[in-house]
């Protein structure tokens, strides 16, 4: 009777897992990069030692045995234990990790710029960013692997695990150049530039000039025409080029604002109707979560 494990033993029963799993010698020595014969000579070694029949050869191919379905199922809880530990001790000895999913413009105006000061302070924290604008809840943030989520709107996501709101006004920006032109009549038309998918599923293409029109009318006395893009980001780059009006949102143009690209086309005329919703897994997390998200919050009320 065996009693110890040895090395040996070891890496035979590791070459029976994989044989057994695949039912095929030829497979399981091309998943362990050896030959057909080295397999069989394994499996045969392990046979003589424990002094049973692992698998029988039959008219439709290669079986496994009683005893070889015993130790098949011990075989592949052990090990898998083993990979399960070693999974988690590297875990341990890693950086902490923090994957933030983010709607487009957010991170391309605003978050890229500020995540340098939140690195700065903790070089220890891997932080992986992804852009996209997609749904995803809580089963979905926890099967994609995303600690938070980020998106924009009049409503947070269904089934999300919201764990603080920012509101956003929104309010429309222009370059001092074209703003210059209007004032002096130089103008035939104006051109509106629009974020013809600010969230996911908006009403109309032009929804948000849409409800502030509804709440400010129009203030120019001259004709528009539309112009779309699929970002917020692009719109206000059409702004500071002069090309038309966008609806700035305020944590995403302040920076624009202050450095004299763009600057209000109606006063103090805002409509704060939107909010950001940031979500993460679930309503306890780790430590490092927690800071980054108490320093977002603190940096999205302070940008606001």
């Amino acid at each position: 009777m065996i009693k110890n494990l040895d090395a040996s033993l070891v890496a035979d029963l590791w070459v029976f897992r994989l044989a057994a799993e695949t039912a095929n010698f030829s497979r399981a020595g091309e998943a362990l990069a050896i030959t057909q014969s080295a397999v069989t000579q394994r499996i045969q070694r392990l046979e003589a030692r424990l002094n049973i029949k692992l698998f029988e050869r039959g008219a439709r191919g290669l079986s496994i045995t009683h005893a070889g379905t015993l130790l098949f199922r011990a075989c592949r809880s052990g090990f898998e234990s083993i990979e399960e530990c070693l999974v988690e001790i590297a875990r341990a000895t890693s950086l902490p990790s923090l994957s933030i999913n983010c709607t487009p413009s957010l991170t391309l105006d605003w978050l890229t710029t500020r995540l340098a000061e939140f690195t700065s302070e903790r070089p220890d924290i891997d932080v992986r960013m992804f852009v996209e604008m997609r749904p995803l809840d809580t089963a979905r943030m926890i099967s994609e692997n995303f600690d938070i989520v980020i998106r924009y709107g009049p409503s947070p996501l269904p089934g999300a695990n919201i764990v603080f709101e920012c509101s956003e006004a929104f309010f429309p920006v222009i370059s001092p150049e074209l703003k210059l032109k209007i004032e002096r009549n130089e103008l035939k038309e104006l051109v509106l530039l629009h974020d013809a998918m600010p969230w996911l599923n908006p009403a109309e293409p032009a929804e948000e000039w849409t409800l502030w029109r509804q709440k400010h009318g129009i203030p120019w006395a001259l004709p528009t025409r539309d112009r779309f893009f699929n970002l917020a980001h692009l719109a206000y780059q059409s702004a500071i080029n002069s090309e038309g009006i966008a609806l700035g949102r305020a944590l995403l143009v302040r920076p624009y604002i202050a450095s004299g690209l763009l600057v209000p086309a109606a006063g103090n005329q805002s409509l704060s109707m939107m909010k950001y919703f940031v979500s993460t897994q679930s309503e306890s997390s780790p430590p490092h979560i927690t800071e980054f998200i108490c320093w977002l919050r603190k940096r999205m009320i302070e940008d606001s």
